[in-house]
């Protein structure tokens, strides 16, 4: 089998398809299992009801991971990660002068 390069719209119509196609068959095991989650055939099975609940989750994971990522947004003011740095390390000098300040504390200065 050759592999034959696919444009960027070929690309997205044939992942479309795939899932569009997941998505009917899944819709299909559901359905399925309907009348066993619904009661309507008796007592409801744990077992059908883990299942179905499993099966909606990789329904749910399936048009996630085919969804479009979400755009990055601008970081504005690129400045601002550096003033909170150096904010925080002079917080940090401070404190550490306050101990050595209370640890000098009763000790005969040289």
């Amino acid at each position: 089998m050759d592999l034959v390069p696919m444009s960027a719209d070929d690309q997205d119509k044939a992942r479309e398809r795939v899932k569009l196609e997941s998505t009917r068959r899944y819709m299909e095991l559901l359905d399925s299992l309907g009348p066993y989650i619904d009661g309507t055939l008796g007592p409801v099975s744990p077992n059908h009801a883990a299942v179905y609940l499993k099966t909606v989750r990789e329904l749910n994971l399936l048009w996630d991971a085919y969804a479009k990522p979400k755009a990055v947004e601008d970081v504005k003011g690129g400045d601002e990660e550096p003033m909170v740095l150096e904010a925080r390390q002079a917080q940090v000098s401070a404190e550490l002068d306050k101990l050595r300040e209370v640890g000098m504390r009763g000790r005969p200065r040289s």
